[in-house]
């Protein structure tokens, strides 16, 4: 456990951890099953907030008490919206089936909810991994909707991909503040941001 400041992450990778800054606390998991709880809850108890970063829910799942986990992975309750999490006026949609996810359904949202603002978050790794078909298809299919992703060493790689692709709006953020000005954009914007929301 590397304790910070009171934003967590827990994570089961160490490569995960490039994408923080020293302000955030990180609790990184040698085993996710079964999880160690005391260890777990006394660092989501310490936090405000904490991100959990993994390729599937198997460690949010075991979390008893997931009111200050942020993942998208995870409804927070029964019978409340699963798409509820807003950031700078946009609806989040975080990868919730798997890496990169997040993309398929923000267009799937775009196309039958047209006057949302809607913004997919995912990690570089997670766009490289499966998410560059995804994204490919929104663009075919002219669903506009703002794409964050939560870059570290590969921004430039993915610069150069996106713009493969014909996007001409690729920005880098320092504060999540900067995407409220993408608010009811008509074009797609691909916003890189190092840190995690």
């Amino acid at each position: 456990m590397l304790p910070k400041g009171t934003t967590g992450l827990i994570t089961d990778k160490f490569s995960r951890l490039e994408f923080y800054d020293e302000d955030a606390s990180i609790l990184r998991l040698a085993t996710v099953f079964p999880l160690p709880e005391k260890l777990t809850r006394r660092f989501v108890d310490a936090m405000d907030e904490v991100l959990v970063v993994e390729n599937y829910p198997a460690i949010e799942l075991q979390i008893p008490d997931r009111t200050k986990v942020k993942s998208g992975f995870v409804d927070r309750g029964r019978g409340r919206p699963q798409f509820e999490e807003k950031i700078q006026g946009f609806t989040v949609i975080r990868d919730r089936l798997g890496p990169a996810s997040s993309i398929n359904m923000a267009h799937g949202v775009k196309k039958l909810h047209p006057d949302r603002n809607i913004m997919a978050v995912t990690f570089e790794d997670h766009f490289f991994h499966s998410g560059m078909p995804a994204y490919v298809n929104s663009l075919y299919n002219d669903s506009v909707s703002v794409l964050l992703v939560m870059a570290s060493e590969r921004a430039d790689e993915l610069r150069q991909v996106l713009r493969s692709y014909g996007v001409a709006n690729i920005v880098d953020i320092g504060e999540i503040t900067e995407l409220a000005r993408f608010v009811n954009t008509k074009e797609p914007v691909v916003a890189l941001y190092r840190g995690m929301i």
